[in-house]
């Protein structure tokens, strides 16, 4: 069913005619009704009764609802589609991250804005500010955050409005459980079901480069709602694996979720995954923006983005 047979027929009924909707589509009054004739077929029945002033049949009165709906549709996606296509040169700001728990993500998106026909760039954006505060103030274009939420909590980690301003879109694949870390050895090994409680007792050591970082920040918070302490131990460090490795012995770290559990072997520690028993912690992440944004080139990233986040999320379940 062609979209151009169904905007005919809509002029037809506001024109009150054939003639007087040719006339105002600048068209021959017999192309026209070809276009008539070929919907009637398709759809198996009559859209008039033959008389002047037309009459839609049952079937007429059925489409012409429809039909506006699928032609508004199609104007709609005509004009943004025409709005994104105009771009042929565009930039999305986004923050810097040392250590980017992102960055597979990202680097899915690049990839495929390299291979499209959108010349969209990405300019990372060297702030030490919070993502949110950066979406803000107009810094940056989009921004991620993270937020930790319990199973039995029931509140929804990331709303789809993060408030009045900005919008968020969950990321799947850069949602995972909430695992801390420690070397073998470490005292918490020595207790069978180790819970939230338990882990508060001990510093938790934060990577100088990603203190500012979503994860940290959703750990202080998850802490003080439950009414725990939150001791930190900056370590100084330029890697994953530095901070790993330098992190005291003593201490319980923060996982990453690039690096599996395996993989966690430093030169000086081997590391073992800590779960907490009392609940179910999960770390759900968003990709944010501001809702007044009008970089076009934002449109072609954030479609991109979702369509990369899909394909890892599908990777990681298989």
């Amino acid at each position: 069913m062609e979209v151009e047979d169904l905007r005919l027929f809509t002029e037809v009924v506001v024109h009150g005619g054939i003639s007087e909707a040719a006339r105002h589509n600048h068209m021959p009054q017999q192309t026209l009704s070809r276009h008539i004739i070929s919907l009637e077929r398709e759809l198996g029945g009559s859209l008039f009764e033959r008389s002047t002033p037309i009459v839609l049949t049952p079937i007429g009165k059925v489409v012409l609802r429809r039909a506006y709906e699928i032609v508004s549709s199609a104007e709609g996606m005509k004009a943004e589609i025409s709005r994104v296509a105009s771009v042929t040169n565009g930039t999305v700001r986004v923050r810097r991250y040392e250590t980017d728990s992102f960055f597979h993500l990202l680097s899915r998106v690049v990839e495929a804005l390299q291979q499209s026909c959108a010349n969209i760039k990405l300019e990372f954006v060297a702030k030490n500010d919070t993502d949110p505060d950066l979406v803000r103030s107009g810094a940056i274009d989009i921004g991620f955050v993270r937020q930790i939420a319990g199973a039995r909590e029931g509140a929804a980690a990331c709303p789809g409005a993060v408030d009045g301003e900005m919008v968020a879109v969950p990321l799947r694949s850069n949602s995972f459980p909430l695992v801390f870390g420690v070397p073998e050895g470490h005292p918490l090994l020595r207790i069978p079901t180790p819970t939230l409680s338990d882990v508060a007792a001990f510093p938790i050591a934060i990577p100088s480069f990603a203190s500012r970082g979503a994860i940290p920040e959703a750990v202080s918070s998850l802490f003080e709602r439950k009414g725990l302490p939150f001791r930190v131990e900056m370590v100084y460090a330029q890697t994953m694996l530095e901070y790993y490795a330098a992190a005291d012995c003593s201490s319980v770290c923060l996982f990453n979720e690039r690096y599996s559990v395996a993989s966690l072997a430093s030169q000086r520690k081997k590391y073992v995954a800590v779960s907490v028993a009392d609940d179910t912690y999960t770390v759900s992440s968003s990709a944010i923006y501001r809702a007044d944004n009008q970089n076009p080139a934002l449109v072609v990233l954030l479609g991109e983005l979702v369509a990369a986040d899909k394909v890892l999320f599908e990777e990681s379940v298989c």
